[in-house]
């Protein structure tokens, strides 16, 4: 497919959202609108040469897109900007571990849930990629009856999980942090984690007390089996002294 031909499947993920009025906002000088058109004919260029698209980042370049589809899809804008910023730190270039991409690093396999048919790097596209993770992000908080935890838990593993990982665990802390520094009203309980030790590493830069305590328990570990290893040296030294001894003896 083309570069220069619609998104496959952009006006399905928008009729998730968006009900057929215009967003309000403030009308292109015709300067701007050239500017745009020549950055996208170049990006078009180099994305038919081979080179992936790159799009721009930062959190002020999406804030009215957020806000909007965040409005009409009944959920508060800062949740939506808290779940960004720990998923992408908006970036919309960002690809995940398991193929999330974009600035809510949606999955494939969520993509076509929703009905999205078009590739990845249409998927990736930033407007594509906030009304599709928008939409499944507004099923896990009506889930999750407006609980934080809960509905961004859901929102990473998935509608139907029900268990705290210690993931899930640093991803709700992160949101929380953003969304108290939004001043926004930070409820409920953070539950504790019913498995797994894993740390977040260097993407987040984020330490939390589930991934100190599974160092700790680690290095617990470690210590006990040194202990045990010193105590069985210990023990054949004193056999060997014993056999030694009782040789002797028996020489003379």
């Amino acid at each position: 497919m083309s570069r220069r031909a619609p998104l496959a499947g952009l006006a399905l993920a928008a009729s998730l959202l968006f009900d057929g009025s215009p967003p309000l906002r403030a009308e292109p000088q015709p300067l701007q609108e050239m500017d745009k058109l020549a950055q996208g004919l170049v990006a078009q260029d180099l994305a038919a040469a081979g080179f992936p698209l790159r799009y721009r980042h930062g959190r002020a370049l999406y804030r009215e897109v957020v806000k909007a589809a965040a409005e009409r899809a009944g959920l508060p804008a800062e949740i939506v900007d808290a779940v960004i910023r720990t998923e992408s730190g908006y970036d919309p270039n960002v690809t995940g571990t398991v193929g999330e991409v974009g600035l809510m690093q949606v999955r494939p396999s969520t993509a076509r849930l929703l009905g999205f048919t078009g590739t990845l790097e249409e998927m990736r596209e930033p407007h594509a990629n906030i009304a599709l993770g928008v939409a499944y992000l507004a099923g896990a908080w009506r889930l999750a009856n407006g609980d934080i935890c809960t509905a961004v838990m859901k929102y990473r593993a998935g509608h139907g999980e029900t268990r705290f990982s210690a993931r899930s665990i640093d991803y709700c802390l992160r949101v929380r942090s953003y969304l108290a520094e939004a001043n926004y009203p930070v409820t409920g309980e953070v539950p504790s984690p019913s498995f797994g030790f894993i740390d977040t590493g260097p993407r987040w830069g984020f330490g939390t007390g589930s991934v100190a305590a599974a160092r700790r328990l680690a290095s617990h570990r470690k210590l006990r089996s040194r202990v045990a290893w010193r105590s069985y040296d210990q023990q054949m030294k004193t056999l060997d002294a014993r056999a030694r001894s009782s040789m002797s003896i028996i020489m003379r």
